[in-house]
């Protein structure tokens, strides 16, 4: 049962591999929401499964890659995370997310189609949410 939406998601300073800049454009919007589903809570802190997710990260190496990312197989994938409610943050880690196409001339020996995708981060919720049990 989802808990929670977010309608949009903001990158900064990620790097494909630690080897260029990588910008990061998330499909989360109020009309197609990545949407929190809880497991279990303790202490304030919830866990739970981010669904709904797909992306668009383009490389910004010479010549450059852009890759889309969800689930295996094509459409959505999820992604395994933690909520806190003492600083309202989202931490995320480990998912099912692969690559799902790529293009441009950057992405040969870099990217290829089905390759695992970690998305990770920590992100700081603009909402004040506090859940109290899942």
């Amino acid at each position: 049962m989802a808990i929670a939406s977010v309608t949009s998601v903001t990158s900064a300073g990620c790097a494909a591999i630690g080897i260029a800049s990588t910008t990061i454009t998330a499909s989360a919007s109020p009309s197609n929401p990545w949407t929190l589903d809880a497991v279990s809570y303790s202490s304030g802190v919830t866990t739970g499964t981010l669904n709904n997710v797909e992306a668009t990260a383009t490389i910004n190496a010479s010549p450059p890659c852009t890759v889309t990312v969800g689930g295996p197989g094509g459409g959505p994938g999820t992604i395994n995370g933690t909520f806190t409610n003492s600083t309202d943050v989202l931490s995320v880690s480990g998912s099912n997310l692969e690559v799902q196409t790529t293009a441009g001339g950057g992405c040969a020996g870099l990217a290829n189609v089905g390759d695992p995708i970690t998305l990770a981060g920590a992100y700081q919720l603009t909402s004040d949410q506090h859940i109290t049990s899942p």
